[in-house]
């Protein structure tokens, strides 16, 4: 409600500068100064015509409504304007940096000049609102006077009030026109700045290319003089800085226009075997690890390692021979890849008339039997000397193993051990039953 009452007080201001003549044929002289329209002041008297009416008063405040409303639009118009231009001159200054800072300075020239025509315009329609608070009074006065009188004379207040409207009319005519003025100086002002801008740009973009080409010349003159001379075979460089590649020893001299000296490839060290480093080496069988080539003596590394012989075998290691171990049979080979050895050695079962399981874990002849057991590297891995023992003597039986017993008259038992005698005899004689 505020801002539609300060509206309303400004549509009034300028239209009683109009409506306050002194008569119908006394209209107010439109002068110019410095290019605004201004209304001579001592063309105004207070009148108090008869002939006001609420429905002409009305009307003139709604065209006052839209010359305000124009106002505003033409303040917003020009705001732009000068934002644009401000952006545009940011983006021509980002482009071309340094060299565009007398452009960009020109540019902000112009935008002072923008604003200062802004300023310009801004002052004349605050000059006219001063004026119309001025003579608000006077109308209201006026209008209240008429309407309490409640007579006048409709039809000359209504041509008045389009004369108003007419010398209104021209006046924000000649303030559009104004204001296009400024734009198209505005407007210009960006149109010369950028084709500056893409001049300079074009005079930048020339040199650069100049430029280019001197240098693409100076290349290709500096190409044709240089003779390059390739490094020797199995070495590698540029210019006289030739080394051996790796797994070669020797050693490259520049003597002024050409190289002396050769790179020999290094054979392949102890545990692996190859035609050379360069060409590649592997760890012999039974060997763990790898042979790499190096630029420095003795221009490889290797880790190649003996692997030593695996369970139920026998031996140093798998290069210097791997047997199975006593009691058991299969071979141990040496190959190339983890474990680096194929063992097939297995422990051999106990032979008959012994006891136990294999010989890896132990091997006894059986209780009864007399000798010993004992594991050997040649098929069949084993020798037994265990003996059946005979039955003791006054016992019934051929061998321990076979079973003995007590003879006749005689009360026990034989049983066979592993120990010497190898058999344990309770056997005693039975006394002479009772009366004989």
């Amino acid at each position: 409600h505020d801002n539609m009452a300060a509206a309303l007080r400004s549509a009034l201001l300028v239209a009683v500068l109009f409506v306050a003549a002194a008569s119908a044929e006394d209209m107010p002289t439109l002068a110019s100064i410095n290019g605004t329209i201004v209304i001579r002041a001592d063309d105004f008297q207070l009148v108090s015509p008869s002939d006001q009416s609420i429905p002409s008063y009305l009307e003139l405040l709604s065209f006052v409504r839209v010359l305000q409303q124009d106002n505003i639009e033409l303040r917003a118009a020009i705001a732009l304007l000068s934002a644009q231009l401000a952006t545009t001159n940011s983006t021509l200054i980002a482009m071309l940096g340094n060299d565009v800072t007398n452009l960009a300075a020109s540019a902000a020239v112009e935008v002072v000049r923008a604003s200062a025509a802004e300023s310009v315009l801004q002052g004349t329609i605050t000059a006219e609102s001063l004026r119309a608070q001025a003579a608000e009074g006077v109308l209201s006065a006026a209008v209240s006077a008429e309407t309490s009188r409640g007579t006048g004379s409709i039809l000359s207040e209504t041509a008045r009030a389009q004369a108003v409207e007419m010398a209104l009319s021209t006046a924000v005519r000649s303030e559009t026109s104004r204001a296009q003025t400024a734009e198209s100086v505005l407007s210009s002002a960006v149109v010369f700045e950028a084709s500056r801008a893409q001049g300079a740009e074009s005079i930048l973009g020339g040199a650069v290319s100049a430029e280019t080409s001197r240098a693409s010349v100076a290349i290709a003159q500096l190409n044709a003089s240089v003779v390059v001379v390739a490094c020797p075979p199995n070495a590698v460089g540029i210019g006289p800085a030739c080394t051996c590649l790796p797994g070669y020893s020797g050693t490259i001299v520049w003597a002024g226009k050409t190289f002396t000296g050769s790179c020999t490839a290094v054979a392949c060290p102890a545990g692996s075997s190859g035609a050379s480093v360069p060409t590649g080496c592997l760890c012999n069988p039974g060997f763990s690890g790898s042979v790499v080539a190096t630029v420095a003596s003795p221009f490889y590394a290797s880790s190649c390692m003996a692997v030593a012989c695996p369970p139920g075998s026998n031996g140093t290691s798998m290069p210097a021979g791997c047997t199975c171990s006593l009691g058991f049979s299969g071979t141990v080979s040496a190959i190339t890849g983890s474990p680096y050895y194929l063992s097939t050695c297995t422990a051999v079962q106990c032979p008959p008339q012994t006891q136990g399981y294999n010989f890896a874990l132990g091997c006894s002849c059986l209780p009864g039997y007399n000798g010993t057991v004992t594991a050997s590297a040649t098929p069949p891995y084993y020798r037994s000397t265990c003996t059946a023992v005979a039955c003791p003597p006054q016992t019934l039986g051929t061998t321990l193993a076979a079973g003995c017993s007590c003879p006749a008259g005689y009360s026990g038992a034989i049983t066979a051990s592993a120990d010497a005698p190898y058999y344990t005899s309770t056997c005693a004689p039975v006394p002479c039953p009772a009366n004989s």
